[in-house]
């Protein structure tokens, strides 16, 4: 099928019908459910769209090829290891010219040494009105990819191919981007420099979910969890069905639409504050001290188990200043506890617990004021101390659950 029939069939269009699209929209966000479930964003300066379309490489769906006549890949290597040779021949049936460039997959990739690596790779690129620049892998290589074209030529437009359950919930759908910087000091920064840029179009096909490991299935089971916050509804729709959806990658039909509702979620927090000029964040329930921890494990954990981790503290320190009662703490952490989500880490510490108050306070240019959750107003914003943090962890080391 040629370039021309797959846009028709598609229901984007190319990338510049798409922008067209979102220019023309006022400010908000819209979700469509049906044929498939996608977004449509716009909030002052930022537009983005995200679009879930299920067997889109394997059905030849043309979503993704019909966004341009020549595509660049920038893919990570795990995902171009396990999904290169489907891209390649879905690329190849519908007509679209291609070129992959590689990174390292993961945290490795959020360097500026591989930023310019691939800059200078993409340089010798010809890029045409016609050319779209494709990031695919998890939420790591959409950092790189939208950072990079922020300061492409002052600014270009990109789109991104989700193939993680993390990345379709968290990384790829918003409008921050960020790298790692390594201090002269040796230390390495997470994070530390950020553009708010969000990728055209990002699309995820959950049929890709079901090469990912486990451990970054449940990676993203702590992002869905972490929902709750401004969602306290699908707490008990993970307590019925959330091992078996975790089990199925996050991939199904039925874990799919829980996967939506907290894309839906985190997307209209996004979209409330897309450049982060309100400091007080729900979404940051669960990363005020996973940051901190998440490079200084060994081996490096992934990013949504310092998540993980982070929210059972901060749910059993809720508990202490009673805004959640003994009961719905010890409901939070039978789920996390259900679905095999870490909730406990020996870097929990009191010198670690100063040391992520401070980075915090830094990040944010302010009070290290954090989202907890509240039984009765879903939550609140509190400013957690380091005694408390120790004593939460060290009730989190002993915890079982109640028989």
């Amino acid at each position: 099928m040629g370039h021309r029939d797959a846009e028709r069939r598609s229901g984007l269009g190319t990338l510049a019908e798409v922008r067209a699209k979102l220019a023309a929209m006022p400010d908000g966000l819209t979700w469509e459910k049906e044929p498939h479930h996608n977004w449509w964003a716009r909030a002052g300066r930022h537009r983005w769209s995200v679009h879930f379309i299920p067997g889109m490489v394997t059905g030849r769906s043309p979503e993704l090829a019909g966004l341009g006549r020549h595509q660049v890949l920038i893919a990570d290597e795990y995902a171009w290891q396990k999904q290169g040779g489907s891209l390649a021949a879905y690329y190849d049936d519908l007509g679209v010219r291609w070129q992959v460039i590689t990174v390292p997959a993961g945290e490795k990739a959020k360097d500026l040494a591989v930023v310019r690596s691939v800059a200078a790779e993409l340089a010798d690129v010809e890029l045409g009105p016609d050319s779209v620049v494709v990031g695919v892998g998890g939420s790591a290589i959409g950092d790189v990819v939208r950072m990079l074209m922020a300061l492409w030529d002052g600014g270009r437009d990109c789109a991104l191919l989700a193939t993680t359950p993390l990345s379709a919930v968290d990384g790829d759908v918003g409008t921050k981007n960020f790298v790692d910087l390594l201090a002269a000091s040796g230390d390495r920064l997470k994070n530390k420099l950020r553009v708010h840029r969000p990728a055209l179009v990002t699309i995820a096909d959950p049929d890709l979910f079901r090469t990912v490991p486990d451990a970054h299935v449940r990676s993203a089971s702590c992002e869905i969890v972490k929902t709750m916050i401004d969602d306290p509804g699908i707490i008990a729709t993970l307590e019925a069905s959330g091992l078996e959806m975790q089990a199925a990658c996050w991939s199904d039909a039925p874990s799919l639409a829980v996967l939506a509702r907290a894309t839906d979620t985190m997307l209209r927090a996004i979209q409330s504050n897309p450049d982060d000029k309100i400091t007080l964040r729900t979404m940051n329930f669960g990363h005020f001290i996973g940051k901190t921890i998440e490079l200084m494990a060994v081996p490096p954990m992934p990013h949504g188990w310092s998540v993980g981790i982070c929210m059972a503290v901060t749910i059993k320190a809720a508990e202490a200043r009673g805004y959640v009662s003994g009961e719905y703490c010890e409901r939070l952490l039978r789920l996390m506890h259900k679905l095999d989500l870490p909730m406990w880490h020996p870097l929990l510490t009191r010198d670690v617990f100063v040391r992520a108050i401070k980075d915090t306070t830094r990040s944010r240019k302010g009070p290290d004021t954090v989202p907890v959750p509240d039984e009765k107003e879903r939550h609140r914003f509190v400013s957690l101390g380091v005694d408390e943090l120790v004593d939460a962890a060290k009730c989190l080391r002993d915890w079982q659950p109640v028989a």
